[in-house]
């Protein structure tokens, strides 16, 4: 994490626009430790995390063969 990093953060905070991070991973090792970072980062800084999203560029299925799903909000249990 670089000084823009923190900077741009405290100054989203300062607005109040940070909703939080997505973090893009590959699997090699060197993407896992600056991820690692990257979540040690987060909890620093109090920026929940959305999601992680591995980008596997060497996958490839048919589109048609993919199935996506949407998770339903968190209602507070009040269903």
């Amino acid at each position: 994490t670089s000084d823009e990093h923190i900077s741009t953060v405290q100054y989203l905070q300062a607005a109040s626009s940070v909703s939080g991070a997505i973090v893009v991973t590959t699997p090699e090792e060197a993407s896992m430790a600056d991820v690692r970072k990257e979540l040690n980062f987060c909890k620093k800084t109090k920026v929940p995390v959305l999601g992680l999203v591995e980008n596997m560029a060497s996958f490839k299925d048919l589109l048609p063969n993919l199935q996506f799903f949407r998770k339903p909000p968190n209602d507070g249990g009040n269903s």
